[in-house]
C-alpha cells in the first residue's frame, strides 16, 4: 500500500508533468496506490477555487474521476491514523513516492 500525497496526485494534472512522477507512477501497480480523505479535501478545495476564479469545471472533472479511479481505495484519516503516518517517519516498512520539484 503506497498512499499518494496532494503534490503528486496534483503534478499528474498538470500541462506539463515531471517526467520522473510519471516513471514512479507506472512502476507501482494501480491497486497498490491509495489517497487519503485530506488528499481528497485537498483536491475538493482546488477545483472548487478554480471553478469559482475561471467557471472552468476542468479540475472537478478530473476530482470526479479521481474519485471513481480511487474507488474503494481511499483512506478514511482520524486521529489515530494521524499518529501512525507521523510515526511512519522513522519506519523502514513506510514507502513514499518521489516529491515533484521544478527546476527554473
Amino acid at each position: 500500500m503506497i498512499v499518494l500525497d496532494t503534490n503528486v496526485v496534483s503534478e499528474l494534472v498538470k500541462p506539463r508533468v515531471i517526467p520522473e512522477v510519471v516513471m514512479w507512477m507506472r512502476h507501482h501497480a494501480h491497486t497498490d496506490l491509495y489517497l487519503c480523505d485530506v488528499v481528497v479535501m485537498e483536491q475538493s478545495f482546488g477545483a472548487e477555487r478554480f471553478w469559482r476564479q475561471t467557471r472552468s469545471d476542468r479540475y472537478l472533472q478530473i476530482l470526479s474521476q479521481l474519485l471513481v479511479s480511487f474507488h474503494g481505495r481511499i483512506l478514511g484519516f482520524d486521529h489515530p491514523s494521524a499518529s501512525e503516518q507521523g510515526a511512519c517517519g522513522r519506519s523502514v516498512r513506510c514507502r513514499a513516492a518521489p516529491s515533484p520539484s521544478r527546476t527554473p
